[in-house]
């Protein structure tokens, strides 16, 4: 039967031909997933020979991901904030720079924490998707109140096995809104800090997007509108106006793109003419989210 390191030889090579972007990795991801190991395992033990099984298994991996499919899904996870989460193809990928959103929150739950006044804290997010963002942040701040929505059905029942994996669904109380007009308004009422990672996408570039986004994440999580993809941020900022405007508010946190920072701040100026607000940059130094603050 063939080694470890001859598996992780053919396979790279595979996917080297094909032009894939880091084969190494690729193939020390799915030969570590096959084997139920850590890829640091893998490459220290790559003597070991593989059996029938796992060589079916692993060939059932390799085209998959020759047929484009991101590797998330193949291996059914995605590392975010120190966590495993699942991910499937019900939900969006997390990507690293969401993090920002959790360190957002917590820093501005550290500043919050000595003019609270022992008043709890709730945090809202909207569009949570595989729950990424808010189990992390239930994690950092297990003394906060934590809810989530999600306009999909599916991507809430992996937020909840999510949140169930992590230890903190018996905290995370998660509802199917569209935006907030699901929401009660004793809930509303009671939010301190919302964050939201919404599409942000403009429908006529999804098209242009790599072959493994536009193939295979939901298109609901990526679409967000209008001509410049920021249209449900529009439309989210005018409800936080309307609904969330009884004075506990005291910051709002929306994920956009790079290139979308000029243009969120301008929609937020038309709704938030007398507020704070600013863009805060990822670690690329690129804009990334859009800070409201009261």
């Amino acid at each position: 039967m063939p080694t470890i390191r001859e598996c992780l030889h053919k396979v790279a090579g595979r996917f080297d031909a094909a032009r894939l972007d880091q084969p190494n990795m690729l193939a020390r991801s799915l030969v570590a997933h096959t084997v139920g190991r850590a890829r640091e395992w893998v490459l220290a033990h790559d003597e070991e020979e593989l059996m029938s099984s796992q060589i079916a298994q692993l060939e059932g991996y390799v085209t998959r991901i020759m047929a484009h499919e991101p590797l998330a899904y193949v291996v059914r996870q995605r590392a975010f904030y120190g966590m495993n989460l699942f991910v499937d193809d019900r939900v969006l990928i997390p990507r690293p720079e969401t993090e920002l959103l959790v360190e957002l929150v917590c820093e501005k739950t550290a500043r919050l924490a000595g003019l609270a006044g022992g008043q709890p804290i709730h945090i809202l997010e909207i569009g949570t998707g595989s729950g990424a963002a808010i189990i992390a942040i239930a994690r950092e701040l297990p003394h906060v109140n934590v809810l989530a929505t999600d306009i999909s059905a599916n991507a809430l029942e992996v937020a909840q096995l999510n949140a169930a994996n992590q230890g903190v669904a018996h905290r995370l109380v998660l509802v199917r809104s569209n935006l907030l007009e699901d929401l009660e308004q004793l809930v509303l009422d009671q939010v301190t800090i919302l964050i939201a990672n919404l599409p942000y996408i403009a429908p006529a570039e999804i098209a242009a997007l790599q072959t493994e986004i536009v193939n295979h994440e939901p298109h609901v999580a990526l679409d967000g509108g209008g001509t410049d993809g920021l249209e449900l941020i529009r439309t989210l900022l005018s409800q936080i106006k309307l609904r969330c405007s009884n004075g506990r508010l005291r910051g709002v946190y929306l994920e956009h793109g790079a290139l979308q920072g000029s243009a969120a701040l301008a929609a937020a100026r038309v709704v938030f003419s007398d507020t704070v607000l600013r863009t805060v940059k990822d670690l690329a130094g690129l804009d990334r989210v859009l800070a409201i603050e009261f």
